[in-house]
């Protein structure tokens, strides 16, 4: 192999490493989003029975008249949305995670083999 086809492959090793890398920096920030969501979504429905009556999903409207169910009520807290909620999501996320990491590791060790 010439030193330019050598720098060539090293090049895309290089390039492709580093688009994995901050796919995967992307994909973890989504994670860590759908986390929070969650926790949060944990934290209404282990609340006292009541308050499932004020979670909603996309915007819908509370089916009755609702009191505050504590001074500083923020009904935001309890909408939620449907595409975040969804099991299938979350499990394609984490696929896509473990590929790329598979994929991050892999280039890394090319590029190791190569001696960089």
């Amino acid at each position: 192999m010439s030193q330019q086809e050598e720098d060539a492959v090293v090049g895309r090793i290089v390039r492709d490493s580093t688009a994995k890398a901050r796919h995967l920096e992307i994909l973890h920030a989504e994670v860590e989003r759908l986390g929070k969501v969650y926790e949060r979504l944990s934290s209404c429905l282990r609340r006292q029975l009541q308050y499932v009556d004020y979670i909603r999903f996309d915007g819908e409207p509370l089916p009755y008249p609702l009191q505050a169910p504590y001074p500083g009520f923020e009904a935001s807290e309890f909408q939620f949305s449907s595409a975040d909620i969804n099991g299938d999501k979350l499990k394609a996320l984490c696929k896509e995670i473990r590929e790329t990491r598979a994929d991050v590791l892999r280039l890394s060790q090319q590029l190791k083999n190569l001696g960089l």
